[in-house]
């Protein structure tokens, strides 16, 4: 396995959380909390009229298609038209992630409504690919995201009021996530089964990961408390949606408490901000 990885697992090692082999991580963002008024209430209920559950879907996801792209090319700006609050955004983080992972691909979203009309948790599930690793890894990330006044789907990099931390937590633990962090699990568990180089790799990442993650719990969380990565290489996982983001695996970095933000979390084999 190339020495130059192990800068990489340096860098990502506080923010990986582990999942059996799978990363999960999530967004999350600040602990502050605040209450919407019932005047941005009825804004956000006038945005999603008309739209059916298939709109909405294709509007998420193709949120999430533009975020991670923008993640790989660094490209803040595109990012801050994603994200509600760029400034939780580690653009450090992106520059050393993208000197490892060549692309994302076959991304695909799973969406659950969040507690308030317009609010969403998105377990994005995607497939990492390293350079000097043939093979792409498994990772699943946890996003949160809600309508914005103007109608904009954004990434929610910033506070959640104590009902939506424990929706997302609620979430998060459900049978039905339970299930798909499981399966991303399987999928790795398989990979690494028949190909050296990612068994090598996520061995690497979960020796060197082991001493400091020690009490982490099952879904990490990027931004704040929300926006996370689920990741897949899996490690462990911490709660929490993202809030924009978060965890999976490879590498993810990303999930914090915090508002990421909350975003996503990135992930890394073996564990995974999001960003």
């Amino acid at each position: 396995m190339p020495l130059r990885y192990k800068k990489f697992i340096l860098i990502f090692t506080l923010a990986v959380m582990f999942i059996g082999m799978g990363t999960f991580s999530l967004l999350a963002p600040e602990l502050n909390f605040s209450l919407p008024t019932s005047q941005e209430n009825l804004g956000k209920k006038d945005v999603l009229q008309g739209m059916s559950s298939k709109d909405i879907k294709q509007e998420i996801t193709d949120l999430v298609q533009i975020y991670f792209d923008a993640k790989l090319k660094v490209d803040m700006t595109i990012l801050a038209d994603c994200v509600t609050d760029i400034e939780n955004v580690d653009e450090r983080k992106l520059v050393a992630e993208a000197e490892y992972i060549e692309k994302y691909q076959n991304i695909s979203c799973t969406i659950k409504d969040g507690t308030e009309k317009g609010s969403y948790r998105v377990y994005v599930y995607h497939e990492d690919k390293y350079y000097d690793i043939d093979k792409a890894i498994p990772s699943l990330t946890a996003l949160y995201v809600k309508v914005q006044d103007d109608g904009k789907f954004m990434l929610h990099y910033g506070t959640l009021t104590g009902k939506e931390q424990k929706k997302i937590a609620e979430l998060d633990d459900s049978t039905e996530v339970k299930k798909l962090k499981d399966s991303v699990n399987k999928k790795l568990e398989e990979l690494k089964s028949t190909d050296e180089q990612v068994r090598e790799f996520c061995e690497m990442l979960d020796n060197s990961s082991q001493d400091e993650t020690e009490n982490t719990e099952n879904i990490q969380n990027e931004a704040g408390s929300a926006n996370g990565e689920i990741q897949a290489p899996q490690a462990g996982a911490a709660t929490q949606a993202p809030a924009g983001q978060t965890a999976t695996q490879a590498p993810a970095g990303q999930a914090a408490t915090q508002a990421p933000p909350a975003g996503e979390a990135t992930q890394a084999p073996a564990a995974a901000p999001a960003q």
